[in-house]
């Protein structure tokens, strides 16, 4: 039977997590010599290698080091949260709860978000890393992430989730352009036009998708890297686009006005979700990060 500490699992942990023994070192305010012992004595009793080593201090958990990893990320959870359940309802929660968020929805929802969720839970570290989809689905299946917050854009099927909002897909353009001034437009009406086209591969295969109603594509005539310069191309006249994520003036970055207009087609709406990793157990300070979201979305909409 192997034996091991709460210090030795904290200490790997945190060498995983980091990549790096000193980064971990500095992180738990022990030595590099404690995490380099804590690791090799974990390595001894089981037999394996859980790291490769590179660089100076650098390591990369090794295949079997993975699977360790996670349980071990696993098990200092429940500890953690031991209690929890029957703690006081007053009580504080605590920990760390790590958010991920898809790009657009980062930009105008988690500035706002973290700072509520600061004032609500004060010593619940929240960490949050703003990615593109598919990184973040592949980091909330492998646990590095609590939680999720993305547009369902149907790569969540294998995940759990829960529809927090909804959105719907609005025509953008410059007010130049001749169908500026229409109360609403069909997908028909702006096939033929020049169009900005995003260059998400999750985003332009949704964008692409609504136009399978008109039986053609629109006339790509550009590509943006980011909503923002999407937008920016659109307020300079290189033409008009589709998009879901409204911020609060419709103006480009630099200034330059833009127009929504409303899609007269019968499209789905777009559904915002948050997701939950079931490769880490969910800590009390997860749940409620969890329910403080979703509530303030619901709030908001």
């Amino acid at each position: 039977m192997h034996r091991f500490t709460l210090s030795q699992l904290s200490y790997f942990v945190a060498a995983g997590s980091f990549g790096s023994l000193s980064e971990a070192a500095r992180h738990l305010n022990v030595s590099q010599p404690s995490i380099s012992s804590a690791i090799g004595q974990i390595e001894h009793a089981l037999g394996y290698s859980l790291f490769t080593r590179h660089n100076r201090f650098g390591v990369r958990l090794t295949a079997e080091g993975r699977q360790v990893f996670d349980q071990a990320r696993h098990i200092l959870a429940l500890v953690d949260d031991i209690g929890a359940e029957n703690a006081p309802s007053h009580s504080e929660p605590s920990g760390q709860v790590s958010v991920g968020c898809f790009d657009p929805l980062a930009s105008l929802h988690l500035p706002g978000l973290l700072r509520s969720l600061q004032a609500t839970f004060p010593k619940v570290n929240v960490r949050y890393e703003v990615l593109r989809q598919p990184a973040l689905h592949e980091a909330v299946l492998s646990g590095d992430l609590n939680l999720v917050l993305t547009y369902d854009t149907g790569v969540w099927e294998d995940i759990p989730s829960t529809a927090i909002g909804r959105v719907s897909p609005f025509v953008i353009a410059p007010p130049t352009h001749p169908l500026a001034h229409r109360k609403a437009v069909s997908l028909a009406d702006i096939v033929d036009e020049d169009y900005v086209l995003i260059d998400w591969p999750e985003s332009k295969e949704y964008q692409l998708g609504l136009f399978s109603v008109t039986g053609r594509m629109p006339k790509v005539v550009a590509y943006a890297p980011s909503l923002e310069m999407l937008r920016g191309m659109v307020a300079h006249g290189f033409g008009i686009s589709i998009a879901v994520t409204r911020p609060a003036a419709d103006m480009s970055y630099d200034g330059h006005p833009i127009v929504c207009i409303p899609i007269s087609d019968p499209i789905p709406s777009q559904r915002i979700v948050i997701c939950h990793s079931e490769a880490r157990y969910l800590t009390r300070a997860s749940r409620l990060v969890m329910a403080h979201i979703i509530d303030h979305f619901r709030q908001a909409s």
